[in-house]
């Protein structure tokens, strides 16, 4: 219909289709508001927004600091203690130590 040369039938099919592309607007312009109703009517103020952005960084890093904080100083004693077993491994009592030791 959109080939032909008649003027009349070109105009219908615009108008046609002009039609229905408001009729679909409408419909998404009411279900925009049905939308909207349920949404919050207001915002935090974003000095507020921030704030509790800021803090909750804050929480955030403290929380993570003492995780990493805990493993190291577990990392650590793990080393100090596979040091001082080698230095016990390596170290040959002589006789009387032992039986010094054991009594």
């Amino acid at each position: 219909m959109t080939k032909t040369n008649e003027h009349q039938l070109c105009q219908e099919f615009v108008e046609h289709y002009l039609h229905d592309i408001i009729r679909q607007l409408n419909e998404c312009h009411v279900e925009l508001i049905t939308q909207s109703q349920s949404c919050p009517s207001t915002f935090l103020p974003l000095d507020i927004l921030d704030n509790s952005l800021k803090e909750f960084v804050y929480v955030q890093r403290k929380y993570l600091s003492k995780i990493i904080n805990d493993h190291l100083t577990r990392f650590k004693d793990f080393i100090h203690e596979k040091e001082l077993l080698d230095n016990l491994s390596t170290y040959i009592l002589t006789g009387d130590q032992v039986y010094k030791h054991f009594q």
